[in-house]
């Protein structure tokens, strides 16, 4: 209001129905496609103004909190200004459905509001401003859009949602109040409340329940388009409101869940629904923990909802991961907090939920102090990759060696996540059911482990309890950087020690049965209103019962964790027991590259490295080789016979969609490796000249005598990361000289292939030099595990004429 002259507007004639946009940017800019001003608006709230040339004001408004993608703006014929979810720049303000009242305006009173009450009661709406009418809803739907006008008290005799606004005309004057009444239902558990617009569950087109089960098993979640608003209630036992707070929900989309009736649910915690976190202390922690992420876990694996069918209700006893969590505390690490909860979606029993914490920066900062983390879940860190390939390389029976990798690796987390997973007896702990984090910067970035997802029964997979490690889970980071520890005997030392140590205190099996007892005490009064939910034609009776049989079973269980990782606590017997460790053991990798080794790298873009380029360049430093970047569509000329000369290898980026470009360095003697330049079939499955592929694959090794796959196990399986993409063009072709060396399990078309010089290329022309090519993604290398990381390195050294013929 000080500065009326700040922007000129430009002289110009709008029509009836024109419109012009002026963006504030921040810059003083007019051209065709658009007018940008000198001015900002904060998010937080402020002023703008339209002024004329005396200087006085023709209109303005001062805004308050704004909210993302949703405009301020007025009604058609009005003077009222309200907030627009779909907002129209360059067109009228809409009239259409879910108008929201402008930020800051007071909301409907609801008298008595949330709560517990053991029989009917009557419900008062009081509106804010006087004129207001007021409308309301009971199905979790927005009271804007159908709801019924409010003349009278309303009575409540069943458990139920309120929701009421105050409209105007159809415009809403006041915010939306949203109350949750449990009439007659009490499980003696915490109560979670789940308001939400009954279409963003259970629309067939859009609704994130009831299209859970068409996400793929590997894709956690849709990410943002999957999140709907919602308002959280909390209530104690006795029915008093905790904390009423709009949020983000999404459906939690593990791997054996799809199937599931009863979903787990992820809550996010952002400035657009309301405040950016929840401050309350929800586990008994001290007052102001805050929380940006909370998970509601239906823990399926243990449940009578599991997808092993019958056996569910016969085996399912509620507590494994919660028992897990408490345990990893008592041994000393930071687990995530979480409380049992009895949850009510739109006012329908759901039936028993674990809220827990997330394990995200705010996690991390909480229980380690502020400041950035590196966090890995599911093989989605390079930087996890990139350590877990040093140490596998690392000679850690030399003291200098295993100091750096202390320095590195929290010893006493990692150690005490193994002993606790060898006492469960997991079949589930290769690439998934953990975290990884470490600082960025400070004193100390070493890595630490975390439980996650720990529901699963040993053995609930037909897999032996006693195997805490078999086939495809030796794919993951864990057993390498055991197997190399261990190779210190220092370690072997401390692991026995550690073994007994716990043994002796968080899973000695009495104390273990006092906390299972106790989890059971919590749990036993809801577990009835359970059965009657999940198990529709049962007797909860009968059901409970059984639960009853499974948690003496398990209790019983206890003796033989305790001796199952008593016989594992020598690391001979350890080793002896799970021969992935020495298979994790004797895959060492490549020494150094030779002093003076010259290495290009094709890219489209030098100045716009892709992760994966910038990671193989990074990779291949490491081991001592400098790297020339060459680009393609950076307009820099580069004569292919004067790299050959240079160079003693050049890497051709999946970047590169030309092939032209690498036909010409083809011709040349200089040895080639190849970044999925396009796919070679080995069979038909695919469409000709083209298809997709999963976005995780896993490559099995079909030639073991190979050079470059010599000592990795023939028919394995190494897990590689590979974005969805359609490829085309076959090269090379198969003939003499041209062995595969690997293919992808889903479907049966090359993974990675060789060509020895003659070899057959596209259009005829034969290869000058070794050449490798690689069938999964470049730009994924950051992500793709060890193992696919290491047989890249030996493709890298056979190319180079590194390795013998018989791959010693």
């Amino acid at each position: 209001p000080t500065q009326p002259t700040k922007w000129p507007v430009p002289v110009t004639t709008l029509k009836p129905g024109d419109f012009r946009v002026i963006w504030a940017s921040g810059v003083d800019q007019v051209t065709g496609n658009g007018w940008h001003a000198n001015i900002g608006l904060n998010r937080a709230g402020g002023y703008v103004g339209l002024f004329g040339p005396d200087g006085q004001v023709v209109d303005a408004v001062t805004f308050d909190e704004q909210e993302a993608d949703v405009s301020l703006g007025r009604l058609p014929g009005s003077d009222r200004w309200v907030a627009f979810p779909t907002p129209t720049p360059g067109e009228a303000n809409t009239t259409l459905h879910r108008l929201r009242a402008a930020p800051g305006v007071p909301a409907v009173v609801i008298t008595p509001g949330s709560g517990l009450f053991t029989g009917p009661v009557a419900v008062h709406l009081e509106a804010p401003l006087p004129d207001g009418a007021m409308y309301y809803t009971l199905d979790g739907s927005d009271p804007t859009v159908g709801g019924e006008a409010y003349t009278a008290p309303l009575e409540v005799d069943e458990t139920t949602v309120l929701r009421a606004v105050a409209l105007d005309d159809g415009v809403p004057s006041s915010a939306v109040t949203t109350a949750t009444y449990l009439v007659g239902a009490s499980t003696g558990l915490p109560v979670v409340s789940l308001v939400t617009d009954p279409d963003d569950l259970w629309d067939e087109a859009t609704g994130i329940y009831t299209n859970a089960p068409a996400r793929a098993a590997w894709i956690r979640s849709w990410g943002r388009a999957g999140e709907r608003p919602v308002t959280v209630q909390g209530l104690s036992p006795e029915g008093e409101l905790d904390f009423s707070v709009r949020a983000g929900l999404r459906v939690r989309g593990e791997e054996g869940q799809p199937e599931a009736a009863k979903r787990s649910f992820e809550l996010y915690f952002r400035t657009e629904y309301g405040p950016r976190e929840l401050a309350y202390p929800l586990f008994g922690l001290q007052p102001g923990q805050t929380y940006d992420q909370l998970v509601l876990r239906a823990e399926t694996q243990d449940s009578w909802q599991c997808g092993e069918g019958p056996q569910c209700v016969g085996n399912a006893v509620y507590v494994r991961d919660q028992l897990a969590r408490d345990l990893h505390g008592a041994m000393g690490q930071v687990a995530a907090q979480g409380r049992w909860v009895a949850l009510y979606l739109n006012g329908s029993y759901w039936g028993l939920y674990y809220l827990t914490e997330h394990v995200d920066d705010t996690f991390l900062e909480t229980h380690f102090g502020t400041g950035g983390w590196y966090t890995h879940s599911a093989g989605s860190s390079h930087r996890w990759h990139l350590f877990v390939d040093w140490l596998r390389g690392a000679d850690l029976s030399a003291e200098a060696e295993y100091e750096r990798a202390v320095q590195q690796l929290d010893i006493e987390s990692f150690t005490s996540f193994i002993i606790l997973r060898l006492w469960r007896g997991d079949t589930a702990w290769g690439n998934h059911n953990w975290y990884a984090a470490r600082r960025r910067s400070g004193t100390d970035t070493r890595w630490r482990l975390f439980l996650r997802d720990t529901d699963v029964p040993p053995g609930v997979y037909g897999l032996p309890s006693r195997r805490a490690v078999t086939g495809n889970e030796a794919r993951g980071s864990l057993i390498p950087i055991l197997a190399s520890l261990l190779a210190n005997p220092q370690y072997q030392a401390y692991f026995t020690a550690e073994v007994e140590r716990h043994l002796a205190g968080a899973l000695d099996t009495a104390s273990v049965r006092e906390r299972l007892d106790a989890l059971a005490a919590e749990l036993r009064p809801a577990m009835a209103a359970e059965a009657a939910r999940w198990l529709p034609g049962q007797e909860p009776a009968v059901a409970v019962a059984r639960w009853e049989a499974a948690l003496q079973r398990f209790a019983a269980a206890l003796d033989a964790n305790a001796q199952r990782l008593r016989d594992l606590s020598d690391p001979q017997a350890l080793q002896q027991q799970f021969p992935q460790l020495a298979a994790a053991a004797a895959l060492a990798p490549l020494p150094p590259l030779p002093p003076g080794t010259r290495i290009a790298l094709l890219v489209h873009h030098p100045a716009e490295l892709a992760a994966g380029d910038a990671a193989v360049v990074a990779h291949l430093e490491a081991r001592g080789a400098p790297i020339t970047v060459l680009g393609t569509g950076d307009g820099s000329a580069h004569d292919p016979e004067q790299v050959a000369a240079s160079h003693d290898l050049l890497l051709i980026s999946s970047t590169i969609q030309d092939l032209d470009a690498a036909a010409r360095y083809a011709q040349t003697t200089i040895p080639l490796v190849f970044w999925e330049p396009r796919r070679v079939l080995d069979a038909t499955q695919l469409a000709a000249w083209g298809g997709t592929r999963p976005a995780q694959t896993d490559i099995q090794i079909v030639d073991a005598e190979h050079p470059i796959t010599a000592g990795l196990p023939p028919n394995g399986r190494l897990r590689v990361v590979g974005r969805p993409d359609t490829l085309s063009v076959v090269w090379p072709s198969k003939g003499p000289g041209v062995q595969v060396l690997a293919k992808h399990l889903f479907g049966n078309d090359s993974a990675l292939l060789v060509a020895e010089v003659g070899a057959e290329l596209a259009n005829g022309q034969p290869a000058q030099a070794r050449t490798v090519f690689l069938f999964w993604h470049h730009d994924t290398f950051h992500l793709s595990t060890g193992e696919a990381i290491r047989l890249f390195d030996r493709a890298v050294d056979w190319a180079l004429g590194l390795l013998p013929d018989d791959g010693a």
